[in-house]
């Protein structure tokens, strides 16, 4: 069972799909898959009810059965597909069709290379090429509003009937009740300084929440994210663990978290060397094979190089990764640095202003949190205390809000509010 006969087996199964994307016939790798999707959006096109009779007599009748064997129709049907990853089975299809498209081609232009053709004409002919495949896409979100009320009535029915958080729970209560959780489509930045707790946050929600999740972590290896993965779930001090000084009681801990990890969907890739595109391309793959919700990024000026005049790329990466989050309908949370300019001031809560090259991030990002640590700068103040400072909220408020910080094994959680006074 490849991509191809998944996504010919949704459009059988529910031939609806159709109307929000429609996949060109010709992106199909043999003829009879061709011709099986051509037969399907004609009789759509037709007002025909899709059944695997119906279809077989209709290519009789177009004189086309001859080249579809009819148990090819019958298995398509029997598939298990799921419709809500229609649009993920299209760009797929999409994807490979390019692909062996541009190596096809990539391989000609080297034989006519050496058979003495022209440079600069192949060159034009491989820039036409990609101009082409550019335009092979599966993106249709222009749509009258009179198509969309149906489909806007019933989720706001669904909301109507299980009111509250409406986003993916995170697994901090406080964090998702100020957020109401990741809306899938929506980019978030959480940005901090050294030591305010950015990646244990990240952590945090990796091990917490209940969705699948993809955790890029470009400058950590895996044993040291396994190893806080502990200190959060055992609430062990990290550092006894990364020494190896582990009691009887500990090991105990240690054997229970483990049995707790195996039930979780957390896929790991630490790969220092990542780009925008390699994480495009695997957060396509892990979505489609595991069902991926939530991405997490740890950070963003890792993904290019360390230049104080890349504020375009940078700008360039939140735009890809918010065009990824939308097409994918998946939350992505991508770390940022800050600007050393937050220690020059005598309050030194972060500001939006403070982001590295903040210009595109800012315009890029749905919610943009800062965190920060009082005790870090003040030896007096309380040391379990992380605020999230909600600098930029697309879809709520902004405000500082409380979270419960174990510096010693990572551990975040729910603030006792009680007597404790924030800013709004």
């Amino acid at each position: 069972m490849n991509t191809e006969e998944i996504l010919l087996a949704t459009q059988l199964n529910y031939p609806e799909v159709l109307s929000i994307i429609e996949v060109p016939t010709y992106v199909y790798s043999s003829t009879i898959y061709q011709t099986i999707a051509g037969a399907i959006k004609e009789l759509v096109n037709n007002g025909g009810v899709l059944s695997e009779n119906l279809l077989i007599s209709h290519l009789e009748t177009k004189g086309k059965l001859k080249d579809v064997n009819e148990s090819v129709i019958t298995y398509l049907f029997g598939l298990d597909c799921d419709r809500a990853n229609y649009k993920i089975y299209a760009e797929q299809v999409i994807l490979d069709f390019q692909k062996r498209l541009l190596l096809s081609k990539l391989s000609e232009a080297k034989e006519a290379l050496k058979n003495g053709n022209n440079v600069s004409e192949t060159i034009s002919n491989l820039e036409n090429l990609l101009s082409k495949l550019s335009n092979v896409s599966v993106t249709q979100d222009t749509e009258l509003l009179s198509s969309f009320v149906s489909v806007g009535i019933k989720e706001l029915e669904n909301k109507i009937n299980n009111p509250g958080i409406t986003g993916l729970h995170l697994g901090i209560e406080d964090l998702d009740l100020v957020t109401n959780g990741i809306i899938p489509s929506h980019l978030w930045v959480i940005g901090g300084r050294p030591g305010m707790g950015k990646t244990q946050l990240l952590c945090n929600i990796a091990l917490k929440t209940e969705n699948p999740v993809l955790v890029f972590e470009l400058e950590m290896n895996k044993q040291a994210i396994f190893e806080r993965f502990l200190g959060i779930e055992t609430g062990i001090d990290t550092l006894l663990i990364s020494r190896g000084f582990i009691d009887k009681p500990m090991g105990d801990k240690i054997k229970d978290a483990i049995e707790v990890f195996k039930q979780k969907k957390i896929i790991l890739d630490t790969n220092a060397s990542a780009t925008i595109e390699y994480i495009e391309n695997v957060t396509r793959e892990m979505v489609r094979k595991h069902g991926v919700k939530i991405v997490l990024i740890d950070y963003l000026q890792l993904m290019t190089e360390r230049d104080e005049g890349q504020t375009h790329e940078l700008g360039r990466i939140t735009r890809r990764l918010k065009i990824l989050a939308k097409s994918l309908n998946i939350g992505i949370i991508l770390l940022s640095q800050l600007n050393r300019g937050v220690e020059t001031r005598d309050d030194k809560r972060p500001m939006l202003s403070d982001l590295r090259q903040s210009g595109n991030i800012e315009e890029d990002a749905d919610l943009i949190i800062f965190l920060y640590r009082d005790a870090y700068y003040n030896k007096e103040a309380k040391n379990d205390i992380l605020e999230l400072i909600i600098a930029k909220n697309r879809h709520g408020k902004s405000g500082i809000y409380p979270l419960k910080y174990e510096e010693s094994c990572g551990r975040i959680s729910n603030f006792d509010k009680k007597g404790y006074k924030f800013d709004d």
